[in-house]
Protein backbone atom coordinates (compact mmCIF):
# COMPACT_ATOMS: atom_id res chain seq x y z
CA UNK A 1 0.00 0.00 0.00
CA UNK A 2 2.59 2.66 0.86
CA UNK A 3 4.69 1.89 -2.72
CA UNK A 4 1.42 2.21 -4.48
CA UNK A 5 1.72 6.00 -3.00
CA UNK A 6 4.71 6.49 -3.45
CA UNK A 7 4.27 5.77 -6.80
CA UNK A 8 1.24 7.92 -7.35
CA UNK A 9 3.06 10.92 -5.70
CA UNK A 10 6.12 10.30 -7.72
CA UNK A 11 3.31 10.17 -10.72
CA UNK A 12 2.06 13.38 -9.92
CA UNK A 13 5.61 14.91 -9.58
CA UNK A 14 6.33 13.32 -12.98
CA UNK A 15 3.32 15.25 -14.29
CA UNK A 16 3.76 18.52 -12.74
CA UNK A 17 7.64 18.83 -14.03
CA UNK A 18 6.21 18.12 -17.29
CA UNK A 19 4.04 21.01 -17.77
CA UNK A 20 6.52 22.81 -16.20
CA UNK A 21 8.99 21.87 -18.70
CA UNK A 22 6.18 22.53 -21.14
CA UNK A 23 5.60 26.40 -20.23
CA UNK A 24 9.40 26.48 -20.34
CA UNK A 25 9.48 25.37 -23.93
CA UNK A 26 6.77 27.60 -24.86
CA UNK A 27 8.90 30.60 -23.06
CA UNK A 28 12.02 29.64 -25.05
CA UNK A 29 10.09 29.73 -28.48
CA UNK A 30 8.88 33.21 -27.49
CA UNK A 31 5.14 32.45 -27.37
CA UNK A 32 2.73 34.08 -25.11
CA UNK A 33 1.18 32.56 -22.46
CA UNK A 34 -1.40 30.07 -23.12
CA UNK A 35 -4.96 31.17 -22.94
CA UNK A 36 -8.13 29.13 -22.51
CA UNK A 37 -9.73 31.27 -25.55
CA UNK A 38 -7.10 29.21 -27.94
CA UNK A 39 -9.09 26.33 -27.61
CA UNK A 40 -12.22 27.58 -28.74
CA UNK A 41 -13.87 25.32 -31.70
CA UNK A 42 -11.84 22.04 -30.98
CA UNK A 43 -13.97 18.92 -31.29
CA UNK A 44 -13.44 14.84 -31.89
CA UNK A 45 -12.51 14.07 -35.36
CA UNK A 46 -13.24 11.23 -36.75
CA UNK A 47 -10.76 11.46 -39.39
CA UNK A 48 -8.12 11.91 -37.08
CA UNK A 49 -9.24 8.38 -34.86
CA UNK A 50 -9.32 6.37 -38.35
CA UNK A 51 -5.15 7.98 -39.10
CA UNK A 52 -4.35 7.73 -35.64
CA UNK A 53 -5.65 4.32 -35.62
CA UNK A 54 -4.08 3.20 -39.23
CA UNK A 55 -0.90 4.56 -38.24
CA UNK A 56 -0.30 2.65 -34.60
CA UNK A 57 -1.44 -0.68 -35.94
CA UNK A 58 1.66 -1.29 -37.67
CA UNK A 59 3.63 -1.10 -34.45
CA UNK A 60 0.84 -3.56 -32.77
CA UNK A 61 0.80 -6.04 -35.30
CA UNK A 62 5.08 -5.71 -34.76
CA UNK A 63 4.33 -6.12 -31.24
CA UNK A 64 1.97 -9.26 -31.81
CA UNK A 65 4.83 -11.05 -33.73
CA UNK A 66 7.44 -9.84 -31.42
CA UNK A 67 5.10 -11.60 -28.31
CA UNK A 68 5.62 -14.68 -29.80
CA UNK A 69 9.26 -14.83 -29.18
CA UNK A 70 11.10 -16.79 -26.27
CA UNK A 71 12.52 -14.04 -24.74
CA UNK A 72 8.67 -12.31 -24.20
CA UNK A 73 7.27 -14.91 -22.39
CA UNK A 74 10.48 -15.08 -19.88
CA UNK A 75 9.76 -11.15 -19.59
CA UNK A 76 6.18 -11.34 -18.89
CA UNK A 77 6.52 -13.90 -16.37
CA UNK A 78 9.73 -12.97 -14.80
CA UNK A 79 12.16 -15.09 -16.13
CA UNK A 80 14.26 -13.11 -18.47
CA UNK A 81 17.83 -12.54 -17.96
CA UNK A 82 19.74 -9.29 -19.01
CA UNK A 83 20.31 -10.86 -22.73
CA UNK A 84 16.64 -10.77 -22.86
CA UNK A 85 16.23 -7.22 -21.59
CA UNK A 86 18.73 -6.42 -24.70
CA UNK A 87 16.71 -8.13 -26.80
CA UNK A 88 13.81 -6.76 -25.96
CA UNK A 89 15.07 -3.43 -26.07
CA UNK A 90 16.67 -3.68 -29.67
CA UNK A 91 13.31 -5.53 -30.68
CA UNK A 92 11.44 -2.43 -29.67
CA UNK A 93 13.77 0.39 -30.93
CA UNK A 94 12.96 -1.41 -34.46
CA UNK A 95 9.62 -1.36 -34.16
CA UNK A 96 9.81 1.63 -32.97
CA UNK A 97 12.05 2.89 -36.04
CA UNK A 98 9.71 1.35 -38.56
CA UNK A 99 6.71 2.91 -37.04
CA UNK A 100 8.27 6.51 -36.88
CA UNK A 101 9.23 6.25 -40.38
CA UNK A 102 5.88 5.19 -41.57
CA UNK A 103 4.02 7.70 -39.53
CA UNK A 104 6.54 10.24 -41.07
CA UNK A 105 5.91 8.98 -44.73
CA UNK A 106 1.87 9.63 -44.16
CA UNK A 107 2.58 12.84 -42.90
CA UNK A 108 4.35 13.75 -46.10
CA UNK A 109 1.44 12.37 -48.07
CA UNK A 110 -1.60 13.86 -46.13
CA UNK A 111 0.26 16.74 -44.89
CA UNK A 112 -1.13 15.81 -41.06
CA UNK A 113 0.63 14.32 -38.16
CA UNK A 114 -1.34 12.87 -35.46
CA UNK A 115 0.32 10.76 -33.33
CA UNK A 116 2.37 10.73 -30.53
CA UNK A 117 4.48 7.59 -31.34
CA UNK A 118 3.61 6.70 -27.65
CA UNK A 119 2.77 3.36 -27.73
CA UNK A 120 5.68 1.73 -28.09
CA UNK A 121 7.69 3.60 -25.70
CA UNK A 122 4.72 2.81 -23.29
CA UNK A 123 5.19 -1.34 -23.95
CA UNK A 124 8.57 -1.10 -23.27
CA UNK A 125 8.69 0.85 -20.06
CA UNK A 126 5.99 -1.60 -19.21
CA UNK A 127 7.30 -4.90 -20.25
CA UNK A 128 11.42 -3.62 -19.73
CA UNK A 129 11.48 -1.44 -17.12
CA UNK A 130 12.31 1.93 -16.85
CA UNK A 131 15.75 1.77 -18.73
CA UNK A 132 14.12 0.28 -21.61
CA UNK A 133 11.33 2.61 -21.47
CA UNK A 134 14.16 5.84 -21.46
CA UNK A 135 16.14 4.60 -24.23
CA UNK A 136 13.01 4.14 -26.45
CA UNK A 137 11.95 7.77 -25.29
CA UNK A 138 15.14 9.09 -26.53
CA UNK A 139 15.27 7.54 -29.46
CA UNK A 140 11.74 8.78 -30.10
CA UNK A 141 12.95 12.33 -29.74
CA UNK A 142 15.82 12.00 -32.16
CA UNK A 143 14.02 10.81 -35.13
CA UNK A 144 10.63 13.09 -34.13
CA UNK A 145 12.72 15.87 -33.75
CA UNK A 146 14.57 15.54 -36.51
CA UNK A 147 11.70 14.72 -39.07
CA UNK A 148 10.50 17.67 -37.49
CA UNK A 149 12.97 20.09 -38.86
CA UNK A 150 13.58 18.40 -41.86
CA UNK A 151 9.44 18.21 -42.75
CA UNK A 152 9.26 22.31 -41.78
CA UNK A 153 12.50 23.62 -42.00
CA UNK A 154 13.32 24.30 -46.01
CA UNK A 155 16.60 25.68 -45.16
CA UNK A 156 17.65 22.39 -43.68
CA UNK A 157 15.24 20.29 -45.61
CA UNK A 158 17.29 21.94 -48.88
CA UNK A 159 20.52 21.20 -47.13
CA UNK A 160 19.97 17.43 -46.80
CA UNK A 161 18.45 16.87 -49.75
CA UNK A 162 21.57 18.53 -51.63
CA UNK A 163 23.57 15.89 -49.52
CA UNK A 164 22.40 13.67 -47.34
CA UNK A 165 25.35 13.65 -45.67
CA UNK A 166 24.78 17.19 -43.93
CA UNK A 167 23.16 15.39 -41.45
CA UNK A 168 26.63 14.68 -40.03
CA UNK A 169 27.58 18.09 -40.16
CA UNK A 170 28.28 20.13 -36.86
CA UNK A 171 26.15 22.92 -37.92
CA UNK A 172 23.30 21.35 -38.96
CA UNK A 173 23.29 18.69 -36.20
CA UNK A 174 23.97 21.62 -33.62
CA UNK A 175 20.97 23.42 -34.71
CA UNK A 176 18.67 20.41 -34.69
CA UNK A 177 17.79 21.51 -31.23
CA UNK A 178 18.43 25.26 -31.22
CA UNK A 179 16.94 26.16 -34.78
CA UNK A 180 13.51 24.33 -34.10
CA UNK A 181 12.35 23.14 -30.67
CA UNK A 182 10.46 19.83 -31.72
CA UNK A 183 12.74 17.73 -30.83
CA UNK A 184 12.54 18.52 -26.54
CA UNK A 185 8.52 18.69 -27.39
CA UNK A 186 9.00 15.08 -28.39
CA UNK A 187 11.56 14.35 -25.77
CA UNK A 188 9.06 15.96 -23.32
CA UNK A 189 6.03 13.87 -24.66
CA UNK A 190 7.99 10.42 -24.46
CA UNK A 191 10.46 10.61 -21.59
CA UNK A 192 6.78 11.85 -19.68
CA UNK A 193 5.16 8.40 -21.13
CA UNK A 194 8.37 5.96 -20.32
CA UNK A 195 8.63 7.53 -16.59
CA UNK A 196 4.51 7.43 -15.97
CA UNK A 197 4.55 3.73 -16.95
CA UNK A 198 7.44 2.78 -15.50
CA UNK A 199 6.10 4.06 -12.61
CA UNK A 200 2.82 2.81 -12.24
CA UNK A 201 3.48 -0.80 -13.18
CA UNK A 202 4.44 -2.26 -10.44
CA UNK A 203 7.35 -4.26 -11.92
CA UNK A 204 8.36 -4.99 -15.77
CA UNK A 205 6.11 -7.37 -17.17
CA UNK A 206 3.34 -6.59 -14.40
CA UNK A 207 0.14 -8.12 -15.42
CA UNK A 208 -2.10 -5.44 -16.39
CA UNK A 209 -6.16 -5.81 -16.17
CA UNK A 210 -7.19 -4.98 -20.06
CA UNK A 211 -9.48 -2.32 -18.18
CA UNK A 212 -6.38 -0.53 -16.05
CA UNK A 213 -4.16 -0.97 -19.46
CA UNK A 214 -6.87 0.67 -21.46
CA UNK A 215 -7.04 2.99 -18.55
CA UNK A 216 -2.81 4.13 -18.95
CA UNK A 217 -3.08 4.26 -22.35
CA UNK A 218 -5.28 6.69 -22.54
CA UNK A 219 -4.03 8.82 -19.81
CA UNK A 220 -0.41 8.81 -21.56
CA UNK A 221 -1.87 10.69 -24.65
CA UNK A 222 -4.07 12.63 -22.47
CA UNK A 223 -1.69 14.16 -19.99
CA UNK A 224 1.12 14.21 -23.24
CA UNK A 225 -1.17 15.85 -25.30
CA UNK A 226 -2.15 18.39 -22.76
CA UNK A 227 1.92 19.24 -22.46
CA UNK A 228 2.35 19.54 -25.92
CA UNK A 229 -0.81 21.82 -26.45
CA UNK A 230 0.98 23.84 -23.28
CA UNK A 231 4.23 24.46 -25.65
CA UNK A 232 2.58 24.61 -28.86
CA UNK A 233 2.02 27.78 -30.83
CA UNK A 234 -1.75 26.39 -32.05
CA UNK A 235 -2.98 24.55 -29.04
CA UNK A 236 -6.57 23.64 -30.17
CA UNK A 237 -4.89 21.83 -33.40
CA UNK A 238 -2.84 19.77 -30.52
CA UNK A 239 -6.02 19.30 -28.16
CA UNK A 240 -7.85 17.74 -31.47
CA UNK A 241 -5.52 15.35 -31.37
CA UNK A 242 -6.23 13.81 -27.85
CA UNK A 243 -9.60 12.23 -27.97
CA UNK A 244 -8.81 10.10 -31.05
CA UNK A 245 -5.35 9.18 -29.34
CA UNK A 246 -6.69 8.97 -26.23
CA UNK A 247 -9.02 5.94 -27.71
CA UNK A 248 -6.58 4.87 -29.89
CA UNK A 249 -3.49 4.20 -27.35
CA UNK A 250 -5.92 3.31 -24.99
CA UNK A 251 -7.14 0.34 -27.30
CA UNK A 252 -3.53 -0.62 -28.19
CA UNK A 253 -2.25 -0.95 -24.63
CA UNK A 254 -5.29 -3.29 -23.78
CA UNK A 255 -4.58 -5.35 -27.08
CA UNK A 256 -1.03 -5.70 -25.48
CA UNK A 257 -2.28 -6.56 -22.29
CA UNK A 258 -4.42 -9.48 -23.43
CA UNK A 259 -0.70 -10.50 -25.24
CA UNK A 260 0.84 -10.67 -22.18
CA UNK A 261 -2.42 -12.39 -19.95
CA UNK A 262 -2.45 -14.94 -23.27
CA UNK A 263 1.52 -15.87 -22.71
CA UNK A 264 1.33 -15.22 -18.52
CA UNK A 265 -1.96 -18.41 -19.16
CA UNK A 266 0.11 -20.43 -21.31
CA UNK A 267 3.17 -20.45 -18.30
CA UNK A 268 0.47 -20.72 -15.82
CA UNK A 269 -1.03 -23.89 -17.62
CA UNK A 270 2.27 -25.26 -18.58
CA UNK A 271 3.65 -25.01 -14.48
CA UNK A 272 0.12 -26.74 -14.10
CA UNK A 273 0.46 -29.73 -16.88
CA UNK A 274 4.24 -30.09 -15.34
CA UNK A 275 2.42 -30.58 -11.73
CA UNK A 276 -0.20 -32.50 -12.99
CA UNK A 277 2.79 -34.79 -14.78
CA UNK A 278 5.15 -35.02 -11.74
CA UNK A 279 1.83 -36.11 -9.79
CA UNK A 280 1.54 -38.54 -12.10
CA UNK A 281 4.54 -40.10 -11.94
CA UNK A 282 5.36 -39.85 -8.10
CA UNK A 283 2.13 -42.33 -8.07
CA UNK A 284 3.54 -44.77 -10.76
CA UNK A 285 6.82 -44.69 -8.56
CA UNK A 286 4.25 -45.56 -6.05
CA UNK A 287 2.95 -48.30 -8.12
CA UNK A 288 6.22 -49.71 -8.69
CA UNK A 289 7.53 -49.32 -5.44
CA UNK A 290 4.36 -51.88 -4.25
CA UNK A 291 3.09 -55.22 -4.88
CA UNK A 292 -0.18 -55.58 -3.93
CA UNK A 293 -0.14 -58.16 -0.40
CA UNK A 294 -3.72 -59.91 -1.59
CA UNK A 295 -2.16 -60.24 -5.40
CA UNK A 296 1.04 -61.86 -3.90
CA UNK A 297 -0.57 -63.83 -1.40
CA UNK A 298 -2.82 -65.39 -4.12
CA UNK A 299 -0.04 -65.52 -6.66
CA UNK A 300 2.67 -67.70 -3.75
CA UNK A 301 -0.75 -69.91 -2.65
CA UNK A 302 -0.97 -70.67 -6.42
CA UNK A 303 2.33 -71.55 -7.24
CA UNK A 304 2.42 -73.63 -3.62
CA UNK A 305 -0.70 -75.53 -5.20
CA UNK A 306 0.77 -76.48 -8.71
CA UNK A 307 4.18 -77.34 -6.97
CA UNK A 308 2.16 -80.49 -5.83
CA UNK A 309 0.14 -80.82 -9.24
CA UNK A 310 1.95 -79.90 -11.67
CA UNK A 311 5.71 -78.52 -10.92
CA UNK A 312 5.89 -77.52 -14.49
CA UNK A 313 3.43 -74.79 -14.33
CA UNK A 314 4.52 -73.93 -10.87
CA UNK A 315 8.01 -73.60 -12.22
CA UNK A 316 6.61 -71.14 -15.69
CA UNK A 317 4.76 -69.19 -12.67
CA UNK A 318 7.40 -68.45 -10.49
CA UNK A 319 9.18 -67.05 -13.68
CA UNK A 320 5.93 -64.86 -14.36
CA UNK A 321 6.44 -63.54 -10.70
CA UNK A 322 9.71 -62.82 -10.61
CA UNK A 323 8.96 -60.29 -14.40
CA UNK A 324 6.42 -58.85 -12.03
CA UNK A 325 8.89 -58.22 -9.28
CA UNK A 326 12.03 -57.15 -11.93
CA UNK A 327 9.50 -54.61 -13.37
CA UNK A 328 8.93 -53.34 -10.25
CA UNK A 329 12.46 -52.55 -9.45
CA UNK A 330 13.16 -50.94 -12.35
CA UNK A 331 12.55 -47.46 -12.87
CA UNK A 332 12.32 -44.71 -15.71
CA UNK A 333 8.84 -42.42 -17.44
CA UNK A 334 8.79 -45.07 -20.82
CA UNK A 335 9.33 -47.91 -21.81
CA UNK A 336 9.09 -49.97 -25.26
CA UNK A 337 6.03 -51.41 -25.77
CA UNK A 338 6.93 -54.94 -25.81
CA UNK A 339 8.44 -55.09 -22.14
CA UNK A 340 4.82 -53.03 -21.09
CA UNK A 341 3.03 -56.16 -23.03
CA UNK A 342 5.45 -58.93 -21.11
CA UNK A 343 4.56 -57.36 -17.78
CA UNK A 344 0.90 -57.40 -18.37
CA UNK A 345 1.20 -60.39 -19.46
CA UNK A 346 3.13 -62.06 -16.83
CA UNK A 347 1.03 -60.27 -14.34
CA UNK A 348 -2.37 -61.80 -16.56
CA UNK A 349 -0.72 -65.56 -16.56
CA UNK A 350 -0.44 -65.50 -12.65
CA UNK A 351 -4.13 -64.55 -12.56
CA UNK A 352 -5.42 -66.79 -14.95
CA UNK A 353 -3.64 -69.53 -12.58
CA UNK A 354 -5.49 -68.42 -9.63
CA UNK A 355 -9.02 -67.98 -11.02
CA UNK A 356 -8.68 -71.35 -13.54
CA UNK A 357 -11.47 -71.39 -15.93
CA UNK A 358 -13.28 -68.20 -14.84
CA UNK A 359 -10.59 -66.32 -16.82
CA UNK A 360 -10.18 -66.68 -20.58
CA UNK A 361 -7.95 -64.01 -22.03
CA UNK A 362 -7.29 -63.55 -25.81
CA UNK A 363 -4.25 -61.27 -26.76
CA UNK A 364 -4.08 -59.59 -30.19
CA UNK A 365 -1.20 -57.65 -31.94
CA UNK A 366 -2.35 -56.47 -35.74
CA UNK A 367 0.75 -54.48 -36.30
CA UNK A 368 4.21 -56.46 -34.94
CA UNK A 369 5.97 -52.98 -35.57
CA UNK A 370 4.33 -51.33 -33.05
CA UNK A 371 6.12 -52.77 -30.25
CA UNK A 372 8.97 -51.52 -30.69
CA UNK A 373 7.58 -47.74 -30.18
CA UNK A 374 8.45 -46.31 -26.62
CA UNK A 375 5.11 -45.82 -24.33
CA UNK A 376 4.55 -44.35 -20.89
CA UNK A 377 5.34 -47.03 -18.25
CA UNK A 378 2.49 -48.81 -16.60
CA UNK A 379 0.00 -47.29 -18.93
CA UNK A 380 -1.41 -51.21 -20.11
CA UNK A 381 -1.12 -53.43 -16.84
CA UNK A 382 -3.25 -51.18 -14.43
CA UNK A 383 -6.13 -51.51 -17.21
CA UNK A 384 -5.97 -55.35 -17.25
CA UNK A 385 -5.45 -55.58 -13.38
CA UNK A 386 -8.45 -53.36 -13.24
CA UNK A 387 -10.40 -55.36 -15.74
CA UNK A 388 -9.76 -58.97 -13.52
CA UNK A 389 -9.93 -57.16 -10.13
CA UNK A 390 -13.16 -54.86 -10.60
CA UNK A 391 -14.79 -56.72 -13.82
CA UNK A 392 -14.29 -60.47 -13.83
CA UNK A 393 -13.44 -62.09 -10.82
CA UNK A 394 -16.20 -60.05 -8.65
CA UNK A 395 -18.06 -62.55 -11.47
CA UNK A 396 -19.62 -65.65 -10.51
CA UNK A 397 -19.94 -66.93 -13.94
CA UNK A 398 -16.51 -67.43 -16.47
CA UNK A 399 -15.53 -64.41 -17.91
CA UNK A 400 -12.82 -63.20 -21.04
CA UNK A 401 -10.58 -60.92 -21.26
CA UNK A 402 -9.88 -59.05 -24.96
CA UNK A 403 -6.58 -57.16 -24.95
CA UNK A 404 -6.11 -56.03 -28.56
CA UNK A 405 -2.93 -53.55 -30.15
CA UNK A 406 -3.48 -51.81 -33.47
CA UNK A 407 -2.16 -48.84 -35.55
CA UNK A 408 -4.62 -45.96 -35.85
CA UNK A 409 -3.05 -43.95 -37.85
CA UNK A 410 -0.24 -42.27 -36.81
CA UNK A 411 -1.34 -43.54 -33.23
CA UNK A 412 -1.48 -46.62 -31.01
CA UNK A 413 -4.86 -47.82 -30.31
CA UNK A 414 -5.10 -50.23 -27.21
CA UNK A 415 -8.22 -52.07 -26.54
CA UNK A 416 -8.95 -53.54 -23.07
CA UNK A 417 -12.63 -55.04 -23.08
CA UNK A 418 -14.18 -57.52 -20.48
CA UNK A 419 -17.44 -59.00 -20.18
CA UNK A 420 -17.69 -58.70 -16.38
CA UNK A 421 -20.04 -57.08 -13.98
CA UNK A 422 -19.26 -53.53 -15.14
CA UNK A 423 -18.81 -50.13 -13.83
CA UNK A 424 -21.88 -47.92 -12.55
CA UNK A 425 -22.23 -44.72 -14.08
CA UNK A 426 -21.83 -42.64 -10.85
CA UNK A 427 -18.58 -44.54 -10.05
CA UNK A 428 -17.10 -44.37 -13.61
CA UNK A 429 -17.40 -40.68 -13.49
CA UNK A 430 -15.49 -40.37 -10.20
CA UNK A 431 -12.64 -42.83 -11.39
CA UNK A 432 -12.22 -40.78 -14.37
CA UNK A 433 -12.45 -37.32 -12.60
CA UNK A 434 -8.53 -35.62 -12.85
CA UNK A 435 -8.68 -34.84 -9.34
CA UNK A 436 -10.14 -38.09 -7.69
CA UNK A 437 -7.06 -39.17 -5.04
CA UNK A 438 -8.93 -42.37 -3.78
CA UNK A 439 -7.88 -46.00 -3.15
CA UNK A 440 -8.39 -46.67 -6.62
CA UNK A 441 -6.72 -44.87 -8.89
CA UNK A 442 -5.61 -46.87 -11.66
CA UNK A 443 -8.10 -45.46 -14.55
CA UNK A 444 -8.11 -41.55 -12.91
CA UNK A 445 -4.60 -41.86 -13.36
CA UNK A 446 -3.59 -42.88 -16.59
CA UNK A 447 -6.27 -40.58 -17.75
CA UNK A 448 -4.23 -37.85 -16.28
CA UNK A 449 -1.10 -38.63 -17.67
CA UNK A 450 -2.51 -39.12 -21.13
CA UNK A 451 -3.75 -36.06 -20.90
CA UNK A 452 -1.21 -34.27 -19.29
CA UNK A 453 1.17 -35.57 -22.06
CA UNK A 454 -1.08 -35.27 -25.43
CA UNK A 455 -3.61 -33.32 -24.48
CA UNK A 456 -7.34 -33.77 -24.23
CA UNK A 457 -7.93 -35.77 -27.23
CA UNK A 458 -6.10 -38.76 -25.73
CA UNK A 459 -8.21 -39.24 -22.99
CA UNK A 460 -9.34 -42.71 -22.11
CA UNK A 461 -12.97 -44.26 -23.74
CA UNK A 462 -14.83 -45.92 -21.46
CA UNK A 463 -18.05 -47.60 -22.44
CA UNK A 464 -19.61 -49.99 -19.57
CA UNK A 465 -23.09 -51.02 -18.51
CA UNK A 466 -23.37 -52.98 -15.17
CA UNK A 467 -23.70 -56.62 -15.94
CA UNK A 468 -22.46 -56.67 -19.43
CA UNK A 469 -18.85 -55.30 -18.67
CA UNK A 470 -16.48 -52.61 -20.11
CA UNK A 471 -14.37 -51.52 -22.87
CA UNK A 472 -11.05 -49.48 -22.71
CA UNK A 473 -9.71 -47.34 -25.47
CA UNK A 474 -6.92 -45.26 -25.07
CA UNK A 475 -4.90 -43.87 -28.18
CA UNK A 476 -1.21 -42.90 -27.63
CA UNK A 477 1.22 -41.45 -30.69
CA UNK A 478 3.31 -42.75 -31.60
CA UNK A 479 7.48 -41.61 -31.18
CA UNK A 480 6.16 -38.76 -29.06
CA UNK A 481 8.05 -39.46 -26.15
Amino acid sequence: MRGAAVRILLFVGLALAGFGLALFARRLAGLPAPRLDELNGAAFDLYIFGFAAQTTLLPLALIYLFSATPWFKRLVNGQASRRDRRRTFAALALIQLLALNYDWGMTFRTGEQVTLGLVTVAVGAWLGGWRTGLGLALLTALVRGTQDVITYDEQATAAIAANPAALLDGDLAGNLLLYHYAASLWAMAALWAAGATALLCARPGARLRPIAAFGLGALLELLAGAMLAVSWDSPRDTIELIGPNMLVSGLALLAVALMVRGAQADHAQRRADAADLALAQAEIRALQAQINPHFLFNSLNTILYFVRTDPETARQLILHLSEVFQRVLRSGASVALRDELGYSQAYLALEQARLGERLRATWTVGDEGLLDCTVPTLILQPLVENAVKHGLAPSERAGRLEIALDRSGDDIAILVRDDGVGIAPARLGELLDPDYRGPSIGLSNINRRLTTLYGPAYRLEIESAEGAGTSVRLRLPMGAL
